[in-house]
């Protein structure tokens, strides 16, 4: 009963000198093992309570105690951004360049998260900006995945590559174009990063914001010179991606810049084979008024027409019907 109460009130930063007074009682307390693993000091450190963090260190809490993950208290405290309990830790020892099971270290945690100050400051004391976790990932992928621009421009200034490529051969263009962040994305072309660049299906990081619907990016990326007619290599182009997506006002977009309404994919399939296949109507009907022609067959002998009725996508097969008359 006691240990449970003092894992509640040490989680809800209840006042110290009650901490104090159940550690005094019972002094191997303080470092029994909670949830997942966690110690006292952990859970401390995850809900950002500095004083009580410094008590437990004064009663010889165990600062590089593991809990089921592989995770030290300054794991938690960077992974949530509490700056205080970081530089407290960091201060009495704490090893920033501890790794969890899956390789992380605290720095690819608060980058992933967005910490900004946090970053910074483990960068001050050391941390390495390049370590990569199990999976290949470097935390500046996490970081502009995530959108999380004052990261990124943090880990930039401070030398970190740009042109970096995941297991994928993905850059963080890649990341931040398909995640549909724009203003990461214009802070990595204006630092030089390479917008041409393919991955290893020949994808290049407009491919990613078209296919995933994202406007701006996408127009951001042609204005600054992007390929709108680039090919995977199954070639398949941006806009039979953004059809087959469903993403209209893409689709406009790139039709309005030139895209080709007739390429084929290797399956002979154009953009608005893809979109009526995929039930897109909005999308179908856009590009029948941008004169696609609806009669084009694929290697097997299908038109949009009878791939939409054999889907059953009524309304398409009605709205293509009528547009054959």
């Amino acid at each position: 009963m006691k240990r449970k109460l003092l894992r509640a009130w040490i989680a809800q930063g209840c006042d110290e000198s009650l901490i104090r007074a159940l550690l005094d009682d019972d002094k191997t307390q303080v470092d029994m093992k909670v949830d997942d693993g966690q110690t006292l000091l952990s859970v401390a450190s995850e809900k950002g309570h500095a004083d009580i963090v410094k008590l437990l260190i004064e009663k010889e809490a165990d600062i590089e105690a593991r809990d089921k993950y592989g995770q030290t208290p300054l794991y938690w405290a960077a992974g949530r951004g509490h700056e205080g309990v970081v530089k407290l830790l960091v201060e009495k020892g704490a090893d920033i360049k501890a790794r969890n099971k899956d390789g992380q270290t605290p720095l690819y945690w608060a980058a992933g998260r967005g910490h900004d100050d946090v970053v910074k400051l483990l960068i001050k004391k050391g941390a390495d900006i390049k370590a990569r976790g199990k999976d290949g990932q470097m935390l500046l992928f996490r970081a502009a995945g995530g959108g999380h621009e004052n990261v990124v421009k943090l880990l930039v200034e401070k030398g970190a590559d740009i042109e970096a490529r995941d297991e994928d051969g993905q850059t963080l263009l890649f990341r931040a174009a398909g995640g549909g962040h724009k203003n990461v994305v214009k802070l990595l072309v204006e630092k030089g990063a390479n917008i041409k660049a393919r991955d290893e299906d020949g994808q290049t990081p407009l491919y990613w914001a078209a296919e995933r619907g994202h406007e701006g990016v996408v127009k951001l990326l042609v204005e600054k010179g992007a390929d709108i007619k680039a090919r995977n290599k199954y070639g398949q182009t941006l806009l039979f991606r953004a059809a087959g997506g469903g993403h209209k006002n893409v689709v406009k977009l790139l039709v309005e810049k030139g895209a080709d309404i007739e390429v084929k994919d290797e399956y002979g399939r154009t953009p608005v084979f893809r979109a009526a296949e995929m039930g897109h109507g909005g999308v179908v009907k856009l590009l029948v008024e941008k004169g696609a022609d609806i009669e084009a067959r694929d290697k097997y002998g299908q038109t949009p027409l009878s791939v939409a009725a054999g889907r059953g996508y009524e309304h398409i097969a009605k709205l293509l019907h009528h547009k054959s008359e």
